[in-house]
């Protein structure tokens, strides 16, 4: 009879079983005893050198007494085990400097299985659709990093650096596969998954728009193009590459599109929902604004362009780059829903927004700015942050401008 055993999943969520049964020791999956499972379920065939629970465990300011650290660690781990619903004996085995995992609860991870078919793809002999099919369920295995929450340590990164090359490689090879086989929904398949995992690694995403305009799927290629280019500006600070320029050039020829009528047309530039100020990307941003700097010079209408910078109370750049971060998203929710949907704003840089406020004046503009830092003032991330204005009328810059 099959022993019960633990499976152990790496990639993404951190999670065990025990048989059918979920297995939990501690809330906590970063914690001290977490880790030190982790690494024995991880390591589970070969054991863990001492010297290597050291390093990776016991942090700096432990550093005075780590031997009674880890030992400490050690004990709080085998009570923990001992309270769960894993068999009444002893888990943990060290002999000779080496730390394992007991072979009477044997383990298998979800890393081990991707490397597994892997292996079996490269160096089995088997027919090409054989090792394409494997490759595929190494890849459905692959739900995202490994032990993301962990990836500082020194074992989790060069491990979550191996097996991501792995896994990288193997999309090229199974995509370009199905695309020769002619298998395009499948390779969309798999380039979404990997988009999923890595939204911003532009090779899947270049490849998943790809994907669908060989499918003639160009409304839903322009709708993903515009949710990636505005997220990789809003989070990076990027504009497309010539690979997705290209993918847009190839979206904009299609002539699949198969538009009946300039009723057809408009339904599909329609907002799915209109609401607050309208957030957009800094290419997008831009062209507004020339056109309206054309616009307010024929019919006398006012427009400011506002630069705002979130900076710490004595109006210096945040230092804390997770700070700034959440600041600057906190911002950007007290823009949309304070400001009028006729106004348009972007993201200028890691700690600035770009405004422009059209059909008010200088007085309206100082209103605003006193309602947006008020409702700042209120979220918890803008604690000891605030906002600074800087305006410039559009309308005087388009005085500047050569006439003719």
């Amino acid at each position: 009879m099959e022993k019960k055993g633990i499976y152990a999943r790496f990639f993404g969520n951190y999670g065990l079983k025990y048989g059918d049964e979920q297995l939990i020791l501690e809330h906590s999956s970063t914690s001290k005893t977490a880790q030190l499972l982790q690494m024995l379920l991880y390591f589970h065939k070969t054991g863990v050198p001492r010297y290597r629970l050291l390093e990776n465990l016991v942090g700096q300011e432990e550093r005075a007494n780590p031997i009674n650290n880890l030992k400490g660690a050690l004990s709080r781990l085998r009570k923990l085990l001992g309270e769960t619903i894993l068999p009444d004996m002893e888990c943990i085995v060290a002999q000779n400097g080496i730390y394992s995992w007991t072979s009477e609860i044997p383990v298998t991870t979800d890393a081990e299985e991707f490397e597994q078919l892997l292996d079996e793809a490269d160096h089995a002999v088997l027919d090409d659709d054989q090792a394409l099919e494997l490759r595929l369920q190494a890849c459905d295995l692959y739900k995202g990093e490994l032990l993301p929450q962990l990836i500082n340590l020194e074992w989790v990164s060069v491990e979550n650096t191996r097996l991501k090359e792995r896994y990288d490689e193997t999309v090229r090879h199974v995509c370009a596969r199905l695309t020769a086989k002619g298998e395009i929904r499948r390779a969309l398949e798999v380039y979404e998954k990997a988009a999923a995992v890595y939204p911003f690694e532009e090779e899947w995403q270049v490849g998943r728009l790809d994907c669908m305009l060989n499918l003639g799927q160009h409304k839903n290629a322009l709708q993903v193009y515009q949710e990636v280019v505005d997220s990789n500006y809003r989070n990076l600070g990027i504009s497309p590459s010539e690979d997705m320029q290209d993918c847009f050039r190839r979206i904009r020829e299609g002539a699949a599109w198969g538009f009946s009528s300039v009723q057809e047309v408009q339904k599909n530039l329609m907002e799915a929902h209109i609401g607050g100020a309208y957030f957009c990307s800094y290419p997008c941003f831009a062209s507004v604004y020339q056109m309206v700097r054309r616009l307010i010079g024929r019919n006398g209408q006012s427009a400011y362009l506002i630069l705002c910078s979130i900076c710490d109370v004595h109006g210096m750049p945040i230092k804390n780059e997770e700070r700034t971060v959440a600041a600057v998203e906190a911002a950007i929710a007290v823009i949309k829903k304070k400001l009028r949907s006729s106004d348009i704003f972007t993201q200028y840089g890691a700690n600035q927004l770009l405004v422009l406020l059209i059909g008010t004046n200088m007085e309206n503009c100082s209103l605003v700015f006193d309602r947006l830092e008020k409702a700042f003032r209120q979220e918890k991330a803008a604690y000891g942050c605030k906002m600074n204005f800087t305006l410039k009328s559009v309308y005087e810059e388009v005085d500047e401008q050569p006439k003719g």
